[in-house]
């Protein structure tokens, strides 16, 4: 996601730039003169190419410097819109570092995208520029040009804006994301043994019988489960190889891990989780029992094919391994483990037949979940001093936490689009008016000869629609290489999704057509014989 800001931020940059390049272009009419002279007057070719770059320079650095002051206020403003889940937000600052950085992109950004006008303007006729006045026209080259980069920042803006509208579409649907009944009501702590013994598997076992039971009597409570690694947790895990009994092994050498969840028979009650077909585990699922365990119903999806898992049987590691066979006796509703994102393929076995520690423990409460940790941290002072409770957030605020970075990284790519469709727009009406403005006389000539308004003016729109297509078309081939670079923090969405394509596709030729008009209409009143004069 960084990556995906720092080249947001890039795209804008040079949009900007090349805006600032059209611009200096546009003066070479106005300067023909003036260079002309210099030159019959002896300046080297050279030397005014240093002098033009020198102008360039100072424009950057003074825009530089209007940039960071904008940026300090602008930092302190995001400060207060940044999610409180956002990890360490507060670093985020105008700092040495960041003016130099700002400082040298300035002259690299001038340097850069001032040596094309400065070149431009020095391949100057001086005899004719001294014998007209400097009126001549800049010429098709020139205008070519800024077509050229009028086509170019069209193009960029469109990348942003796909990558915008790419990574809101996938926000949105992970915003929808269903963590199970009342996430706000689910209570999950982090159950830490300083007691190096609490790490051994039964005295874990022993303790989280205790525990469950205790937590089940405390006021507010209407569930308790242990479990080994509580929903939402992050992108650790306990992740295992498996074997279906009677599979092919060349087909399960390319299966997956799955997900393994050690929990204690009232975990799928603690958590809301829906049983689908089969049973939920009990406390005669002990030790000494058959092995037994429950399946996510992605998992039955993916590698039964539809048919019904239950009373299957499968086993950990390999078809060789020595592990016991499981029989299948439950399919419940998938949960979210690694993060909202990942649609994990989980497996649950009973906490007694497991042969890690428990870690975590989830509760359903009835009322506020905040009055229920004292009173459980009471409960296991008297169960066992060494065990303390860390962590503690519903399951409510862990999928707040888990959203606060692609929304505010989402917000901030859109802000990015928005400003690159504003700047593409002003550098098409820029450019259509200087071109209509070279072809006055043209203008006023076809006027004078019987043309009407609206053919002048349709004139116009149709060459700023040409060049804003063009650009939608290279933009195209910009946006497969971004939909490479997005495909990993896409949720459910195809990197070459075909509604956003159209949507961003439509906005940008709407904008296209308003900053033409203004331009077009402006051809359409000039008046014959004062376009005659022009020149």
């Amino acid at each position: 996601m960084l990556l995906v800001l720092f080249g947001a931020t890039a795209l804008v940059l040079v949009i900007s730039c090349v805006n600032v390049a059209s611009l200096l272009l546009a003066q070479l009419p106005a300067r023909r003169r003036e260079l002309a002279v210099r030159t019959a007057l002896g300046a080297s070719r050279g030397r005014l190419i240093h002098q033009l770059l020198a102008e360039s320079v100072v424009i950057g650095l003074a825009g530089g410097a209007l940039g960071v002051g904008v940026a300090v206020l602008a930092v302190h403003a995001l400060g207060a819109m940044v999610p409180a889940e956002l990890f360490r937000a507060e670093a985020v600052r105008v700092n040495r570092e960041v003016v130099a950085f700002a400082t040298l992109m300035a002259l690299l950004a001038s340097a850069g995208f001032g040596l094309a006008p400065a070149l431009a303007s020095t391949q100057t006729d001086v005899q004719g520029a001294l014998r007209d006045g400097g009126k001549t026209s800049s010429g098709r080259s020139a205008r070519r040009f800024l077509r050229g980069l009028v086509v170019a920042e069209t193009a960029v803006a469109m990348v942003l804006l796909v990558g915008a509208g790419l990574l809101l579409n996938a926000f949105l649907r992970l915003r929808s994301v269903d963590p199970g009944p009342d996430p706000d009501r689910t209570l999950t702590h982090q159950v830490f043994g300083s007691d190096p013994a609490m790490a051994e598997a039964r005295r874990s076992h022993a303790f989280f019988t205790a525990l469950v039971e205790r937590a089940e009597a405390v006021p507010g409570v209407e569930a308790a489960a242990g479990v080994l690694l509580r929903p939402l947790e992050g992108p650790q895990g306990f992740d295992y190889p498996f074997t279906i009994q009677g599979r092919d092994r060349a087909e399960q050498a390319s299966y997956p891990f799955l997900n393994y969840e050690a929990i204690t028979p009232g975990y799928f009650r603690a958590t809301g989780l829906r049983l689908i077909r089969g049973r939920f585990f009990s406390r005669a699922d002990g030790p000494e029992a058959p092995k037994v365990v429950i399946l996510g119903e992605s998992v039955a999806r993916r590698f039964w094919h539809g048919e019904d898992p239950v009373g299957k049987r499968m086993k950990w590691g390999g078809p060789d391994g020595a592990a016991p066979w499981l029989e299948v006796v439950g399919l419940v509703e998938d949960g979210s483990y690694r993060g909202l994102e990942s649609v994990s393929l989980d497996a649950y076995v009973p906490y007694e037949q497991s042969p890690w520690p428990m870690n975590h423990l989830v509760m359903r409460t009835s009322g506020d979940p905040g009055a229920v940790p004292a009173a459980l941290r009471r409960e296991m002072a008297a169960l066992e001093p060494s065990v303390r409770l860390l962590d503690i957030a519903t399951v409510g605020a862990m999928m707040r936490t888990q959203l606060a970075r692609p929304q505010f990284a989402t917000a901030l790519i859109g802000s990015f689009g928005l400003v690159a469709l504003l700047l593409a727009g002003v550098g098409l009406a820029g450019v259509l008016w200087f071109t209509t403005r070279q072809r006055t006389r043209e203008i006023g000539i076809r006027m004078a000869l019987g043309a009407t308004t609206g053919r002048i003016r349709g004139e116009v729109l149709r060459e700023g629609l040409a060049l804003a297509l063009a650009g939608l078309a290279l933009g195209a081939a910009g946006v497969a290489l971004l939909a490479r670079l997005l495909r990993s923090l896409l949720y459910e969405v195809g990197p070459h999704d075909l509604p956003t394509y159209g949507a961003v596709a439509g906005v940008l030729a709407a904008v296209a057509l308003l900053a033409c008009f203004l331009p077009a209409w402006r051809a359409s009143r000039e008046d014959a014989a004062v376009a005659l004069r022009a020149e």
